[in-house]
């Protein structure tokens, strides 16, 4: 379960005040589900995923998930959780250009401490299951974005994490790909029973959720 109270980002503006970009009096998820998180552009929905994700720390408030209050964490223990409890897919793939795809995606397992045959073998499945089978060796600039975004989707889901963020995960797609990131992430997350957070401006991707939650700017929830 996700539980957060009080949870507040603010950053400097470079003239010496401070922008408030999220505020949430209160978050809750339940274990397990599948969730849509909505709202227009600046209402918090990628700082609310970094702070979820331990890649942010909040300026005030408390998050805790699947019992463990995350932002009273050392930094190296926050690390270590992350590696191990959360999957993470961004708009753009953000695959490292001098890696192949295979590299790309055991980067998370190594950082893990996952066995690396076992990870190869689990990355060689999920790449046929995408339908990337035999493109380990390839470069990121031999992919299209449809491709680059399922090479996202096999890094951030071959350690089994339970939690799963997509920050607009078909934001730069058409519309097959689209639907193929999509059935993809929901198939996976009824297989694991993750708990799975998408952020999505896109109506026809809202509707596929049973849940969803709308911030408005400032972060404040509707």
């Amino acid at each position: 379960m996700i539980y957060g109270e009080h949870i507040r980002c603010d950053f400097p503006d470079g003239s010496g005040r401070r922008l408030r970009a999220l505020s949430l009096s209160h978050l809750s998820v339940p274990d397990g589900a599948a969730c849509a998180l909505i709202g227009p552009s600046g209402s918090g929905k990628s700082t609310l995923f970094h702070c979820l994700s331990g890649i942010l720390r909040p300026t005030a408030g408390r998050i805790c998930i699947d019992g463990t209050d995350i932002t009273a964490l050392s930094d190296d223990a926050l690390s270590a959780w992350r590696a191990s409890h959360v999957g993470y897919i961004f708009q753009e793939a953000l695959l490292l250009p001098y890696l192949t795809v295979m590299e790309n995606i055991l980067l998370g397992a190594d950082i893990a401490g996952k066995d690396r045959t076992e990870a190869r073998r689990g990355a060689e499945e999920w790449l046929r299951r995408v339908g990337l089978e035999g493109y380990g060796r390839r470069m990121p600039s031999h992919l299209s974005g449809g491709e680059k975004q399922r090479v996202g989707f096999v890094r951030a889901i071959l350690a089994r994490p339970r939690l799963l963020l997509a920050d607009e995960p078909t934001a730069s797609l058409d519309g097959e790909n689209s639907r193929l990131i999509m059935r993809f992430l929901l198939d996976y997350q009824k297989e694991s029973g993750c708990t799975l957070l998408c952020a999505t401006h896109d109506p026809a991707v809202q509707a596929l959720f049973p849940m969803a939650i709308r911030l408005v700017k400032g972060g404040a929830p509707q």
